[in-house]
């Protein structure tokens, strides 16, 4: 929530918006695996403290993709817990013990204003949010810490965009865009829970397939190491179809993912 430039944000194009070049560089050559379990924490996270604390659902993970955004599995943009904002600029780690050593290297170089985190707290402005830096990247005690902050904000705000915007920043006039930023991505995830059963009631049945059609077939390396897009994994298990044994396996797991 600093005053400064925030970190490079990573947008779809659905929203209009394309990736920045900082986002670009580090996710097209160290882009974390699709598996890797920091992918969901921010989100997971921010839906329980939701609950919790009586937000709006999805407003959290709303302003944690505007604040640590890149470029995710599948190319969807997705949030980062192991995020820093150094002042200057936007760093991606890829463990939280690299972002910890990264911050406590920087303050003792004097640096004072960083923002950590899911949800980007800035230690200068927010300086008892924390015990220690540990914490700061601790998705319950990021989340936490700001959802308060917000729900306090909304008191004396007459909506969520309002406080939304002052939770990025108390001068109006800076970075305007920001609150309609968070809004369209608060959209977005809207729309993905309304379509959520179906969508991941088929990905659950395509998961299990696959697997049993891996286990079965000649194919496992290249079926196992599809893509998280259904598309890309149809177009993968066509292949295989044509080249391994257990062709009505095979044949229902591609139904499944048209």
């Amino acid at each position: 929530m600093a005053k400064y430039r925030r970190i490079a944000l990573a947008v779809t194009l659905a929203l209009g918006v394309s990736l920045p070049a900082l986002a670009q560089a580090q996710d097209d050559g160290d882009r974390p695996a699709a598996g890797n379990p920091a992918w969901g924490l921010c989100a997971t996270t921010a839906s329980k403290v939701e609950q919790e604390l009586g937000l709006p659902q999805h407003l959290l993970t709303a302003i944690s993709l505007a604040e640590t955004g890149r470029s995710g599995p599948a190319r969807q943009v997705a949030t980062w817990p192991w995020t820093v904002h150094d002042g200057a600029k936007g760093h991606y780690f890829a463990t939280e013990q690299e972002a910890v050593d990264f911050v406590r290297e920087i303050r003792t170089d004097g640096r004072r204003s960083i923002d950590v985190g899911c949800m980007q707290i800035n230690l200068l402005h927010h300086p008892r949010a924390f015990t220690s830096v540990d914490e700061g990247f601790d998705p319950a005690a990021n989340i936490r810490y700001a959802a308060k902050f917000l729900k306090g904000l909304a008191t004396t705000s007459r909506s969520w965009e309002e406080a939304v915007a002052k939770y990025h920043t108390q001068n109006p006039t800076i970075d305007e865009d920001y609150a309609p930023k968070v809004l369209a991505f608060w959209q977005r995830e809207q729309s993905h829970a309304a379509d959520g059963g179906q969508v991941a009631a088929r990905e659950i049945r395509l998961a299990s397939m696959t697997t049993e059609v891996a286990q079965r077939t000649e194919a496992p390396r290249m079926i196992l190491a599809s893509a998280a897009s259904p598309t890309q994994m149809a177009g993968d298990l066509s292949s295989a179809a044509n080249a391994a044994e257990g062709p009505a396996i095979l044949k229902r797991v591609f139904d499944s993912a048209r």
